[in-house]
């Protein structure tokens, strides 16, 4: 979906020869107006594609003209309906080509601002003037100025709205480009047709010829805020990372600390473990060892017990022998004598 969002107060004379051209592009157009302008009223009353915003927030606090008030009124109003949607914040007196209706705006990238280039052509004294070298203009500091901002409501740069500080039209647009980094800051191969004189209705539509110097002048005084808030933006930026890094190195320290106590307090306790499991070691050492010298004591007493006995056994049974021997021997004799008794009565 694109949703186009324009500022129109006091500016129908030029609104009229833009609306329709560029009415075609969107799935609706916002127009944010005053109450006292009866006539941009009048031309949107009568387009249902057109949604008339109307606020005097641009006059508040006495300001000339606050278009930031004007433009975040209709943001909120479309933020409320649509979440998800590319808008495009152009002013009221931009020609947009018609080559952007090829676009197929759904392939952009949503993290981008996009803006086109623009070639001025207002009337000066009825005569057509034309800058041809603002293609050159088109962008401060490189982030897009406030005629075509093109974003997605899903990107993440999209933080904030316009700054409302600026009681004029100038400025906040660069500050609200300036969240989206340089690299973000893309243009489209197209060129728009401005057909107001660019600067010089800052101030609102007026006659007041010291209102446009002023404008002027304040335009180099706001440009040089702009580049040295864009430095201090970078340096704060880069101050926070160098925090974070050095926040998330102290915490992984604290850690690591954490860690290496939770490692002395266990290396603490193994060598106290170590020092009960060898102790307790020992002693079950010391006594299977006693146990084992007193098994060996009296097996070896049993043993030389068995040994004594068996040698009187032996020393028994030597005696048996002998007498056996004797016996055998003199049963020997005896049988000798028999058989020699025998012989002779057999003669």
């Amino acid at each position: 979906m694109l949703i186009g969002l324009v500022i129109c107060v006091n500016y129908s004379q030029f609104f009229s020869q833009t609306y329709s051209n560029n009415l075609v592009f969107f799935d609706q157009l916002y127009v944010v107006t005053s109450s006292q302008d009866t006539a941009t009223q009048q031309l949107c009353k009568s387009n249902k594609k057109i949604k008339l915003l109307i606020t005097d927030s641009f006059f508040e606090e006495d300001a000339p003209f606050n278009k930031s008030k004007g433009i975040n009124f209709a943001l909120k109003q479309i933020l409320n309906v649509e979440t998800s949607a590319w808008i495009l914040i152009h002013d009221a007196d931009i020609l947009i080509p018609e080559s952007f209706k090829n676009l197929n705006i759904e392939q952009l990238d949503k993290e981008n601002i996009y803006s086109m280039f623009r070639k001025i052509e207002y009337r000066e004294n009825n005569k057509t003037k034309t800058d041809i070298t603002t293609n050159l203009t088109s962008s401060v500091q490189g982030f897009v100025i406030g005629y075509f901002q093109l974003f997605h409501t899903y990107s993440s740069y999209f933080k904030d709205f316009y700054d409302e500080s600026f009681k004029t039209a100038s400025g906040s647009d660069i500050i609200f480009a300036s969240q989206w980094p340089t690299i973000r800051n893309v243009f489209l191969n197209d060129t728009v047709i401005h057909i107001g004189q660019p600067g010089v209705n800052w101030f609102g539509i007026t006659d007041n010829k010291q209102d446009i110097t002023t404008l002027q002048n304040a335009k180099k005084r706001l440009l040089t805020l702009i580049i040295y808030k864009r430095q201090q933006n970078f340096k704060l930026k880069n101050l926070k990372k160098t925090y974070t890094k050095y926040k998330n190195i102290n915490v992984h320290l604290k850690q690591l600390i954490s860690e290496n106590t939770k490692y002395k307090t266990m290396n603490k306790n193994i060598k106290q473990l170590l020092l009960q499991v060898n102790k307790k070691a020992e002693e079950t050492c010391k006594k299977r060892l006693f146990s084992l010298n007193d098994q060996i004591k009296k097996t070896t007493e049993r043993i030389n017990t068995n040994i004594i006995k068996l040698e009187q056994d032996i020393k028994t049974l030597n005696i048996d022998i002998l007498n056996e021997e004797k016996k055998t021997v003199n049963i020997t004799t005896e049988i000798v004598c028999l058989l020699e008794e025998l012989k002779n009565n057999l003669h």
